[in-house]
């Protein structure tokens, strides 16, 4: 379970990111943020609203939701979700499929 966290860690972020972006979860493992947000997206068939996505992810971490934004703003910049801003305060996340 440690190599594929860290792997997926690896992909996602450089080295700094990695070492310094994990965050305590309130279950037993160490995640990085941007890990919990794709694997939520994937389970919700790829889109969910910026409150849902921060409703499941703060019942597994403590982030809040300025480290939410912040971290789909640079998963955004890496390319693998895209942010649509659907109202003021509203927004819509979408995992990007690669061909």
């Amino acid at each position: 379970m440690t190599q594929c966290v860290e792997s997926v860690a690896e992909r996602f972020l450089t080295k700094n990111e990695s070492e310094n972006m994990f965050l305590r979860t309130k279950t037993w493992r160490n995640l990085p943020l941007e890990y919990l947000i794709l694997e939520e997206l994937e389970r919700r068939g790829g889109r969910a609203r910026d409150a849902e996505l921060y409703e499941a992810i703060s019942s597994q971490t403590n982030a809040t939701f300025s480290e939410l934004l912040k971290a789909l703003m640079k998963l955004e910049m890496q390319g693998l979700v895209e942010v649509i801003v659907v109202k003021e305060d509203v927004r819509e996340v979408r995992l990007v499929k690669k061909n």
